[in-house]
Order: structure tokens, then sequence, then C-alpha cells
């Protein structure tokens, strides 16, 4: 009986993965059919009594927000998709907070979108071989100036910004080794370490100093979350941000000898990066000045790109024109202070993750 729950509950984190992975796919009616399977998965399947966390308060507090905010909205036929859309991320994080009851579904879950993380790594590596190569071959050495072309997302099943998507992978790309260490099977999380590698590799290879800050970032933040949840000690934390940052140091070093044109893409002044440089500075300050006409409930979810597009200049292109270039300022660019602040989590301690007795059963079954 209870290796036909086990097999129940790492069915259930597979079927939710899948559910996950099937909100970027473009086939008519996924939405609706991805809402009623979440919406009964919640109320059928048995579910543990919770304690509400910070982030279980600003899930709660941005769904709250989002109904009233349509009648503030510029143009509510965009904020009507925006308001399905975070309806639907309401009820995936519902179902995994509700029904992922134990440390083996947590791991499982972890790993499987990590897996799928590590394979958009690695078909974005061999396309970037594939266009570097092509690029190459009739004489074009420039590779920062191509950077947009480099690689590219997947058709057609992934809208919107690719390397998003993989800086979203890696942290559950790290749950697995950290789950099979503290089993002290050290060979087991070397080798599941290959996904977080293969991702990591990807971002460096990525040409935006966006992404490879958030990279180095995400190294610092990684063992200062687990020191606070008290999931490991001074030590082993400062062990681990030396091992992530000294990785990052090899990857980095092996891609630039294989591509002459990455470092210098991190580095050095390129004309282009300082314009982009330049045109973001312009594009946040015509935000604030958005903000400052619409500063309590904003223009409304997906308003951003309109509102910034009506006051640019003629010759700016719609494509750099309409973005904010910063997820905090379109925040406050479509909610305004009131939404901005009911979406940053209030300050509060999480609990510490339990040990379940099913965990420890399973470890000496499987």
């Amino acid at each position: 009986m209870f290796a036909r729950n086990i097999y129940v509950e790492l069915a259930w984190a597979g079927v939710l993965t899948g559910l996950l992975a099937g909100m970027y796919s473009t086939a008519i009616g996924i939405t609706l059919w991805i809402s009623i399977i979440l919406l009964a998965a919640v109320v059928v399947l048995p579910t543990k009594s919770v304690r509400m966390h910070a982030l279980d308060w600003s899930v709660l507090l941005l769904g709250a927000f989002e109904i009233p905010s349509l009648l503030f909205s510029q143009y509510r036929a965009n904020s009507i998709r925006a308001a399905m859309a975070i309806a639907i991320f309401a009820l995936m994080y519902c179902a995994a907070r509700l029904t992922i009851r134990t440390n083996l579904q947590v791991a499982s879950l972890s790993g499987l979108l990590g897996l799928g993380g590590g394979w958009l790594a690695l078909s974005g590596l061999s396309q970037f071989d594939q266009v570097v190569q092509r690029l190459g071959n009739v004489g074009l050495t420039n590779l920062v100036a191509f950077r947009s072309r480099l690689i590219s997302p997947p058709s057609p099943w992934i809208p919107g910004e690719w390397f998003t998507l993989l800086l979203l992978a890696l942290p559950f790309a790290c749950v697995v080794p950290a789950y099979v260490w503290q089993r002290q099977r050290k060979w087991i999380a070397a080798t599941a370490l290959v996904l977080s590698v293969l991702i990591a590799a990807t971002l460096c290879l990525s040409m935006s100093r966006a992404v490879f800050w958030s990279v180095i970032v995400f190294c610092f933040l990684l063992p200062v979350f687990l020191l606070g949840s008290r999931l490991t000690n001074i030590r082993r934390a400062g062990m681990l941000l030396g091992g992530a940052l000294v990785a990052l140091v090899l990857i980095l070093a092996a891609e630039s000898a294989f591509y002459s044109g990455l470092l210098r893409a991190y580095t050095g002044q390129h004309t282009s990066q300082a314009r982009s440089t330049q045109g973001r500075f312009e594009i946040w300050n015509r935000s604030f000045d958005v903000v400052r006409a619409h500063p309590l409930c904003g223009v409304g979810s997906g308003n951003a790109a309109l509102s910034l597009t009506s006051t640019a200049d003629q010759d700016e292109t719609t494509g750099f024109a309409s973005r904010t270039f910063s997820l905090p300022i379109q925040v406050l660019v479509e909610k305004g202070i009131v939404g901005f602040c009911s979406e940053t989590p209030p300050s509060g301690r999480s609990d510490e993750p339990v040990r379940s007795k099913s965990d420890d059963r399973c470890d000496a079954e499987c």
C-alpha cells in the first residue's frame, strides 16, 4: 500500500510538471484544460493542512488586487488576458502548495523541471555552435552584434524571453543534488549537478550582461538561502559559494577558448552595448513619467507597451520603445504603488522543511 502511494505521489508530480510545461504551449484550448485539471486536483486530491507563509499571502494579495485593477485599466482587453494568466498561475501555485506533501515529491517535481531546463540548455548550446560556425564561414566574427540571433526559442511552444525561462529552471536543477546530498549519496549528487552546469553554460553564452550577472547573483543567494533556512552551516555555505564561483570561472574560460568574442561581451564596451545602456536609461525615465501620471493603480496589466510607445520618439523602434527592460519597473507602470506593494512578499521566516516518515521509509525501500 505504501509503495503504491509513493508511485501515485510521484505520478502527480510528473503530471504537475507536464501541466506547467503545457502553459507554454500554443495549442488551442490548452489553458482551459489546464485550469480544469488544476481545479479538480485542488478539490479532489488529498491535501495537507498548511500554515500560511509570506509567499502564500503574496499570492492571495496578487489575486485580490487583479480584480479591482481591471476597473482602472487604460485598455481592458490587455488586462483581461493578463488577469487570466495570473489566475492560472495562482491555481498552479495552490495545486503545488496543497498537493505536493513530501520532500520526495518536491525533489521529483524540481528534478523534472530541472531536466526540462537541461534539455533546453542542450538545444541552446547546439544552436549557438551552429550559428557561430555559419557566421565564421562568411567572415563575421563580432558575436556581440549578432547575439540576439545566436540562440532563439525552440518553436513553437515557448513565447517570450528564452533566457528568463532558463534562469527560472536553474534553481530547480539545484534541488535534486541537494536532496541526494543530504542522504549521503554524494556520487549521485555530483552526477545530478550536470543539469545545473549545462544551464549555467548556456546562460553564459547569452552575451547579455543582465543574464550573466543574474547567474552570479544566484550563486550568492543560494548559500544565503540555505543558511537562512538552517539547511546548512556557515562553513558549507562558504564552500558552496566558492565552488559555484569557481565552476562559473571554469565554464567561462572554457567557452572563451572556443568562442573568442565571448569574454569581450562581458568586459568590453562595445558600441551596441553603450547604446543599449543609454537607451535603457531613457526608457526607465519615461517609465517613471508614466508612474507619476498613474501613481496608485498604474495603467493596467499588459498596458505598459501601449503607454511607453505612445510617448516614444518617432526614430525609436517599436520593439525597443515598448519594453521597460525591468520587471519591477514594469510592475510599477502597470499596477502602480498599490499593486507593486501587493506583489512584494512581506518579510517573514519560512518554516524549515520537515523530513516526513514517508521519506525515511522510501530511503529504506528504494
